[in-house]
């Protein structure tokens, strides 16, 4: 009698997450700040104000195919060679 023996497999799934990053604003006073983030921010410039960040892990949703743009959100691999078995569109 053959023995049975294990085999690895991963699967690699496209998820959405919230990011929290940290800004910090240099002024006289917090309104003063607030208003010179809020400016920033809307015009999509904080990257100078940038200091940390953290992943809020609890907010982490599967993406859907169609959230997706119709391309696979997830994928079925062969550990040892990374070949990509089937995908959640190509069954």
């Amino acid at each position: 009698m053959q023995q049975e023996q294990k085999f690895r497999f991963y699967i690699d799934r496209k998820i959405s997450v919230w990011l929290r990053e940290f800004h910090e604003v240099g002024a006289k006073s917090y309104d003063e700040a607030e208003s010179i983030i809020k400016k920033m921010f809307t015009e999509g410039n904080t990257d100078d104000t940038f200091n940390e960040q953290e992943i809020l892990f609890e907010t982490q949703e599967d993406m859907s195919v169609g959230e997706n743009g119709g391309q696979p959100t997830m994928e079925l691999y062969n550990d040892k060679t990374s070949e990509m078995l089937l995908d959640n569109i190509k069954h």
